[in-house]
């Protein structure tokens, strides 16, 4: 079973960054982690690190099903836009010859997979250099 209890972050009085967690147990105080500025980086990424050990996601996730439509190999970089079509479909659009389109239900999927790719990316950003 998992739980998962109320999270406070916010400066002491010495300048530090307090995690504290609500426990609610009128035996005992409600902890708190404090830590410095300079290692809230380094507690990021083992934080996002542990994460990634329990799901191994890029692994275990669906495919995301989509049509791809390109004119080949000879093509420009170009900006992505994102719209419905009157179809219902999710439609990624680069350019007037190569898109993507995808239903609902694998956008949401998508943006699942995008949303962790992006924790993941910030994990590794606050990743001290010697740790690189």
């Amino acid at each position: 079973m998992k739980k998962m209890h109320a999270v406070d972050v916010s400066i002491d009085s010495n300048g530090e960054i307090a995690i504290h967690q609500e426990w609610n147990d009128m035996n005992h105080d409600d902890p708190v982690v404090t830590i410095s500025k300079e290692q809230a980086g380094m507690v990021a990424s083992w934080i996002i690190e542990a994460a990634q050990k329990e799901s191994k996601f890029v692994e275990t996730e669906p495919t995301i099903s989509v049509n791809f439509y390109s004119r080949g190999p000879e093509a420009e970089s170009e900006e992505l836009s994102i719209f419905n079509n009157q179809r219902g479909m999710v439609v990624l659009k680069i350019d007037d010859d190569n898109f993507i389109e995808m239903s609902p239900k694998m956008a949401k999927r998508a943006r699942d997979q995008l949303t962790k790719a992006i924790s993941e990316s910030i994990g590794t950003m606050f990743t001290s250099d010697d740790e690189v």
